[in-house]
């Protein structure tokens, strides 16, 4: 995973990762202001009103950042890896291997 245009993600010295607190408000405000019923547009227009970098390092957002962003699963703890290992060779069941990382969005507020 492409974790350094991941917004209000990093990993540390251990390769675990860690959330970047000033740019997880970034993204708590993007769900917040979608959940109040701002638009994607709105969204993207008040973060470049107020100065904020996007994830790719602009200083402009589009609408269409925005919905990335509030799509990724990712930012409420569905990340899988899509690494899937066997037991064993009879085994007719892939496991899949999930590395998730802090929520910053917490599931409770996503389904309100």
């Amino acid at each position: 995973m492409n974790y350094k245009r991941f917004l209000g993600y990093t990993r540390d010295e251990n390769h675990n990762f860690v959330i970047v607190p000033e740019q997880a408000e970034i993204v708590k405000r993007i769900y917040r202001e979608y959940m109040y019923g701002y638009s994607a547009s709105n969204i993207a227009r008040r973060l470049t009103d107020d100065g904020y970098i996007t994830p790719s390092g602009k200083t402009t957002w589009c609408s269409s950042v925005i919905m990335s962003i509030l799509k990724n699963e990712k930012y409420y703890g569905g990340l899988i890896l899509g690494k899937t290992y066997k037991p064993d060779v009879l085994s007719k069941n892939d496991i899949r291997i999930k590395d998730n990382p802090k929520d910053i969005i917490s599931k409770i507020a996503i389904q309100q």
